[in-house]
């Protein structure tokens, strides 16, 4: 590698700022609203930010996405979703894999949610496993559990909670615990086509972040999306194209020191509007 990225991934990998880059596993409408979509109402791919959103969608999607942090290939993502209803139970399934061939993070997630009162009221849990690689040290496991609420208080006001690694694992053979970390958030629907999200979120060992965005649709193809996080501070902006049953979604994120990382995404199914 050139040095300039060798700094740059010890720098990911070491520095304080490394708690905005536990958001890697991400898929394109988190990422597009700065991760604030605790309580969103609209939206497929949104169970890995809390698990009751699992519950939102009756129909069965399938979903591949990209990126590559800061622009370096060193830093890459890839992710598989998918998710759908299964007699009045909701599933999803979510795969990611970030880093190279020195070292790599890997994420297997099942995710089950139920809904009540006519989907006004959802709850949902994730458990994962997680591993992580580095060459010539070898590797580690932990498994975690996600705890997610999500509760429609009328047509324009959404409230819901999450709480991640709830239990608290640590890496096998290690003293080293996974971040716990607890978020709320809100939705409001100031006009039909469009929703407000924002979300609080305190990381172990890390300050609050606060987190805004919102989505738009400005016709039955065509949707736009943008947020903005106090960690980093990173601003968002994306857009999502609807054909038929396939939804096209690209993503931009704007570290002011580190740079842009772009993200793309592909679903099949799963009306998200």
């Amino acid at each position: 590698m050139q040095p300039f990225r060798c700094f740059m991934l010890v720098l990911v990998l070491t520095s304080g700022a490394s708690a905005a880059f536990n958001q890697f596993y991400t898929t394109p409408l988190a990422a597009a609203t700065a991760y604030s979509s605790v309580a969103a109402v609209y939206g497929n791919g949104l169970f890995p930010v809390n698990p009751a959103l699992g519950a939102r969608l009756n129909q069965w999607y399938a979903q591949v996405y990209y990126s590559r942090l800061f622009s370096l290939k060193e830093l890459q993502t890839a992710g598989l979703v998918v998710g759908g209803a299964l007699n009045n139970h909701y599933w999803g399934l979510h795969v990611s894999s970030f880093g190279y061939s020195l070292y790599r993070e890997n994420l297997l997630q099942l995710n089950y949610a139920r809904q009540w009162d006519r989907g006004r009221l959802a709850a949902g849990a994730s458990v994962q496993v997680y591993h992580v690689n580095i060459a010539r040290y070898g590797s580690r496991v932990a498994v975690g559990m996600n705890l997610g609420i999500f509760y429609q208080a009328s047509s324009s006001v959404s409230f819901g909670g999450v709480v991640m690694n709830v239990n608290e694992p640590r890496l096998s053979g290690t003293t080293e615990q996974l971040p716990y970390v607890f978020a709320v958030g809100v939705s409001v629907h100031p006009v039909k086509q469009g929703e407000i999200v924002a979300a609080i979120s305190k990381e172990s060992d890390y300050p609050v972040e606060y987190r805004i965005g919102f989505q738009y649709r400005l016709n039955s193809r065509l949707a736009v999306y943008s947020g903005y996080t106090t960690s980093g501070p990173q601003p968002t902006g994306g857009i999502q194209l609807r054909v038929g049953n396939w939804h096209m979604n690209y993503v931009v994120q704007y570290h002011f020191l580190l740079g842009a990382t772009h993200l793309v995404g592909v679903t099949f199914g799963g009306d998200p509007w």
